[in-house]
C-alpha cells in the first residue's frame, strides 16, 4: 500500500515533498472509504484501504515493542542498502537535491532511518507504517513505488540488517 503526499513549497524555498507512506500486508480485502461523497469517479483506488490480513511491518512485542518486526526490519535494510539509487529516482532534478541539505524544513538530511525523525530518509511514522522521505514532487510515484518494493524484496531475500536508527 503506497500513498503519495505533496506539501506546498514555502515562498522561494525548495521544500516540496511527495513522501511515500508504505506498509506490507498479506491477506485481508480492499475496501473503499468514500468519505461523505456519493461517488468517486475515477478515484476509488485512491480511497482504498486494507481490512483484515496481516501487516508485516508491525512490531513484535516479544522481540521489541518499538522496532518493526523482522520482515519490516529487513525491508528497512533493503531501502538503506539501495538508498543512493532510490534517491536518484525520487529526487531527480537539481532543485530536488537542493532541499536535501535544508535542515530548517524537515528535509531528509540523514541517509538513515529513524522513529518520528523527519530528518531521515526513512521514518517509522507509526507502528506498521514507514514514510520514505528522500523524494520530491518531481517523482514518478509508480516508478519509485516499484523500486521501493524491489528494495524491500532485496532486504528480505538477503536478510539485510538496517543497523541502529538515527536518534534526534
Amino acid at each position: 500500500l503506497i500513498a503519495c503526499f505533496m506539501s506546498k513549497p514555502f515562498m522561494g524555498v525548495s521544500a516540496s515533498g511527495c513522501h511515500h507512506n508504505l506498509s506490507l500486508w498479506t491477506g485481508g480485502e480492499d475496501s473503499v472509504n468514500a468519505l461523505s461523497y456519493e461517488s468517486l469517479p475515477g478515484l476509488e483506488g485512491a480511497f482504498s484501504y486494507r481490512k483484515g490480513g496481516k501487516n508485516h511491518f508491525m512490531p513484535d512485542p516479544k522481540i521489541d515493542k518499538r522496532k518493526p518486526g523482522p520482515i519490516g526490519l529487513q525491508c528497512v535494510g533493503g531501502v538503506m542498502e539501495h538508498l543512493d539509487a532510490l534517491t536518484a529516482l525520487g529526487s531527480s532534478t537539481v532543485n530536488s537535491y537542493r532541499r536535501l541539505w535544508d535542515t530548517g524544513f524537515w528535509a531528509p538530511v540523514f541517509a538513515d532511518w529513524g522513529y518520528q525523525n523527519r530528518t531521515c530518509a526513512l521514518r517509522i511514522s507509526a507502528p506498521g507504517r514507514f514514510e520514505y522521505r528522500s523524494v520530491d514532487s518531481m517523482v514518478n510515484p509508480y516508478l519509485l513505488g516499484g523500486a521501493l518494493l524491489t528494495a524491500f524484496g532485496c532486504g528480505m531475500d538477503r536478510n539485510i540488517d538496517p543497523g541502529h536508527p538515527e536518534e534526534p
